[in-house]
């Protein structure tokens, strides 16, 4: 009897035991019927806003049949002032949450590739994760201030790691070692024109180079960083899944590059500067629609400078694309005082030659094809200058 009562004894500190361990069994090694994965999603080249790629956040509980996706890459084109905060560079996204299986038909019918990164967190960690994001879905906490850059879909998923992991979380990649500028270039293929667009409407601040924390505004480079991220003694991703890389997507091209579109206008240049220089003609029409778009470029570059929250500061292209330009033409058709004609084509021709001498030694931080368009705003300057000159000195 004593033996029976000893055995029962045993048995009632070892269930004790157990029942008083359960916890923080259960809070290291993480809850197993939850999931949480960082999905990566490609670019589609058919879309420019989609030409980077796109992140968010799965979540899957296999107990109470959940599996939703946390999307941080949500705007509306019918929320107030939509297309002015676009140009002041204040749009306003938001965070929605959805079925997984509605994105994963909706980017694969894309033939768009889909990686998953089942992520190695601790129950506790979970708990403040999922907390997180449905608190942020609510009609009161779904809207943030959207920036390209340094607030998008892929830094806020980082963020929110960062948060939820704290300290212990760390992102162990070699440097990037490459701009801002560089970093968007690998994705503007297809787009030439809206590569251009780009680079001449950022100023230097997209120039800065990128340490390996910030590239994390790429899904790709967000991708990768979590590949090779550690907490503690533990990497944080224990299993990687990848859907979709042997489709090939049907790819949209324009016909005519900027790099023709600014060589014809070198070419013209080259064959009116000749004439003008040989046989003393004008071409009033060709350099006042030069200096007219030059300008026009300006009056936009000085509007994203000074009135909007884009990265538009320092911007080097206004000293070919000067705002100035664009009165030029009313003073070439009027003949209007080609004393000021002269001192106003030998400043042009002094500002493009500068740019295009930091070009030589700098290339990174300008566009290739649209310097063929500045050499053409060059030699037409150079080319007035001297004509307008002798002009004066026959007066």
């Amino acid at each position: 009897m004593q033996e029976s009562i000893s055995r029962m004894k045993i048995k009632f500190l070892k269930f004790s035991f157990l029942f008083f361990l359960y916890p923080f069994i259960l809070f290291s090694n993480g809850n197993k019927n939850e999931l949480f994965s960082i999905i990566t999603i490609g670019p589609y080249q058919n879309e420019l806003y989609s030409a980077f790629g796109h992140s968010g956040v799965r979540y899957q509980n296999i107990e109470q049949g959940l599996d939703v996706f946390y999307n941080y890459g949500i705007f509306d084109f019918n929320q107030p002032n939509f297309y002015t905060n676009y140009v002041k560079g204040k749009l306003t996204y938001m965070v929605g949450k959805n079925q997984y299986s509605f994105y994963e038909r909706y980017y694969s019918n894309q033939k768009r590739y889909i990686k998953e990164q089942v992520l190695n967190l601790s129950s506790k960690e979970k708990i403040f994760l999922l907390d997180y994001l449905e608190n942020n879905v609510k009609k009161e906490n779904r809207f943030y201030p959207y920036n390209y850059i340094f607030n998008n879909c892929s830094t806020k998923i980082r963020d929110v790691l960062e948060l939820t992991i704290g300290e212990k979380l760390k992102f162990n990649d070699p440097p990037a070692n490459l701009s801002y500028r560089s970093l968007i270039d690998r994705y503007l293929d297809n787009y030439k024109w809206a590569d251009i667009g780009i680079d001449i409407c950022l100023g230097t601040k997209i120039d800065d180079k990128a340490s390996n924390y910030d590239a994390m505004f790429l899904p790709e480079h967000l991708f990768s960083s979590l590949e090779n991220a550690t907490v503690g003694d533990k990497k944080l991703v224990f299993e990687t899944r990848i859907n979709n890389l042997d489709q090939d997507q049907i790819i949209s091209r324009g016909i005519i590059s900027p790099k023709i579109v600014f060589s014809i206008f070198l070419i013209i240049s080259l064959y009116f500067s000749f004439r003008q220089i040989k046989y003393h003609n004008k071409f009033i029409y060709f350099d006042s629609l030069l200096f007219f778009l030059s300008g026009m470029i300006g009056i936009l570059i000085l509007f994203l400078w000074f009135f909007t929250d884009h990265i538009s500061t320092n911007n080097l292209n206004i000293l070919w694309a000067f705002p100035l330009n664009i009165l030029v033409p009313f003073f070439i058709i009027k003949r209007i005082d080609s004393k000021f004609l002269n001192n106003y084509m030998i400043l042009s021709s002094f500002m493009t030659f500068l740019i295009l001498f930091i070009w030589i030694f700098y290339p990174e931080f300008f566009n290739n094809s649209l310097m063929i368009f500045v050499l053409a705003i060059f030699l037409r300057s150079l080319t007035n200058a001297i004509y307008y000159k002798k002009q004066y000195n026959r007066i």
